[in-house]
């Protein structure tokens, strides 16, 4: 499902961003980074919704949904001025529970409405908002006396806060949002760059100059320009890269990520022979009298404690970490009883 397209938003509920775990990003409004259903919006220029199609000023324009889960869908209209207008429900179409797999479009065939492209120039936008539950939308816009549809000047960044608290009730995976573009005026080039992120194995946490973005599969919008990305799963060994995408360019990335080995090896070398070992409280076995060596392998990752126990020496208690796949050494230092 391709991701929101959208507009740059200044400040937004960060607090509530985080909790959520909702993503802002430069092009987006909000995007869900872990939905469970897909929606797609799109205009009657460009049915794959990913384009910018352009639009002259008093052309007509129609605007069609899908969604792969029934749903209750909210479309909006978001101008480059700000204004922002509720398309669907609307006084004239009310019921907005659209069913798993069915194209709506706007205006429907019949409709005592229609929709015109007016000014100013600039990119606009249809956002759509799938939700499992109906969302109360008065915070987005408003019905005035006697209007057909409701509306807003709210602006984009008051859409963006706003939104955050309309899907606040709900649960992360209970909505999803898209968005299409469309340019009123003459072709302008794509002012954003798209990073499309896969990983083996999927379901990776997505890092784009450090700030949390998705998992993968994740497409991404984001400025022109050098990026660092991290990828980065419970278990397996974090993947970087510092790439350089340009305007309209999508650059892929595809981190096959290599798995952490889970036990790792103990070395200790003591000066007793024959000094018992406890690992973790538990009987390990003895120092060897010849090498003085003892090697304790398939140890679990993590924080463990050692101690040596000899008759005649001062007991030693050790802390140590284990890293999975790799070796950790101890010396051990036993003093007789009577020394000092």
């Amino acid at each position: 499902m391709k991701k929101l397209l959208g507009f740059i938003i200044l400040l937004v509920s960060l607090a509530f961003a985080q909790a959520q775990q909702i993503v802002i990003s430069p092009r987006s409004i909000v995007v869900n980074p872990l939905p469970s259903f897909e929606v797609d919006v799109f205009v009657d220029k460009d049915p794959s919704g990913d384009g910018s199609p352009s639009y002259q000023i008093g052309e007509r324009i129609s605007i069609g949904v899908r969604v792969s889960e029934s749903s209750f869908v909210y479309l909006y209209s978001v101008k480059s001025n700000g204004q922002v207008v509720q398309i669907l429900p609307n006084r004239f179409d009310q019921d907005n529970f659209v069913r798993a797999g069915e194209t709506r479009r706007f205006p429907p065939s019949g409709a005592r409405y229609s929709f015109t492209v007016d000014g100013p120039r600039g990119v606009d936008k249809v956002i759509a908002v799938a939700s499992r539950s109906r969302l109360n939308t008065d915070r987005l816009a408003r019905f005035e006396a006697n209007a057909s549809f409701a509306t807003s000047n709210i602006g984009q960044d008051g859409f963006a806060g706003a939104f955050s608290i309309v899907v606040e009730p709900i649960g992360q995976r209970d909505w999803v949002t898209d968005t299409a573009l469309f340019v009123v005026g003459p072709p302008v080039p794509p002012p954003f760059a798209t990073l499309s992120v896969d990983s083996i194995p999927s379901g990776a946490e997505v890092f784009v100059d450090g700030r949390f973005v998705g998992f993968t599969p994740l497409r991404y919008d984001t400025d022109p320009g050098r990026h660092d990305v991290t990828v980065s799963l419970d278990g397996y060994r974090t993947f970087s890269q510092s790439i350089s995408v340009g305007a309209g360019e999508t650059f892929r990335i595809n981190a096959v990520l290599a798995e952490i080995p889970r036990f790792g090896t103990l070395v200790i070398r003591a000066n007793v022979g024959g000094a018992q070992v406890f690992l973790d409280g538990e009987f390990s076995g003895n120092i060897p009298s010849g090498s003085g060596v003892l090697v304790l392998s398939d140890l679990r990752s993590g924080t463990h404690e050692v101690t040596i126990v000899a008759p005649g020496y001062r007991s030693v208690v050790e802390e140590f970490r284990i890293r999975g796949g790799e070796t950790e050494e101890l010396r051990v230092r036993q003093r007789r009883i009577e020394d000092n």
